[in-house]
């Protein structure tokens, strides 16, 4: 797979490049920041079972105030 000299850059900085390989949706990010995430979540996490816990932990941290519902409509 060749990168774009702007997605390379993207990558040198730590950030992600989303990629639709024969219909998938998918995300390429360095490694390192894979095992500091992959800690986090775990590897063997459903889709289900990770939105659940990102809730969980967006409701401990006070992201389900009433303030913070305008965030919610910036998509």
């Amino acid at each position: 797979m060749e990168l774009t000299l702007e997605q390379h850059e993207v990558l040198v900085n730590g950030g992600n490049v989303r990629l639709n390989v024969d219909g998938l949706d998918c995300v390429v990010l360095r490694s390192d920041v894979f095992e500091r995430v992959s800690k986090v979540i775990g590897e063997d996490w459903t889709h289900d079972e990770m939105r659940k816990a990102l809730a969980r932990s967006s409701e401990g941290n006070g992201w389900d105030e009433p303030e913070m519902a305008v965030y919610d409509q910036c998509q």
